[in-house]
């Protein structure tokens, strides 16, 4: 030994310790590399293009799909309350139902659209169905 190394000694509850912190930092690792849950890589992928969300959002199982287009109208809803404008102006009583199925209205009308991402498309159909409507400016009066 070297006059500059010491002898440390650890105890075997400090030892324990430290293996137990390591071990909680492994299995903290390994959550955050293992693969996502079903649904949401099923929403990741109807998120791609348009082209994915018709894919998998047929007739027989819309509720993922319903619930990502729902999103994306909450999330417009909240970033026009940030900008102070509104996006998106959907009138009382719309359903989700009835957004959904505008936004399969609108891809499968606009099939040279459809290898855009879904939530650009479906910003795109609602901001063209419940446009936001600015009233007319006044002009001034003029003085004579």
């Amino acid at each position: 030994m070297t006059s500059t190394e010491t002898l440390t000694f650890v105890s075997p509850a400090a030892r324990q310790r430290g293996s137990v912190s390591r071990l909680l930092v492994l299995l903290a690792a390994c959550a955050l590399l293992a693969p996502l849950p079903a649904q949401a890589r099923e929403q990741a992928a109807i998120g791609d293009s348009g082209n994915a969300f018709l894919d998998r959002c047929g007739k027989d199982r819309p509720e993922p799909c319903r619930a990502y287009i729902s999103g994306i109208v909450d999330g417009l809803i909240v970033a026009g309350m940030a900008l102070k404008t509104n996006l998106i102006c959907p009138p009382a009583g719309v359903t989700t139902s009835q957004v959904y199925d505008l936004v399969v209205d609108y891809l499968r009308d606009n099939p040279g659209l459809r290898h855009l991402r879904t939530d650009s498309l479906t910003h795109k159909a609602l901001a063209q169905s419940f446009a936001c409507v600015v009233p007319p400016k006044k002009k001034p009066a003029k003085w004579r």
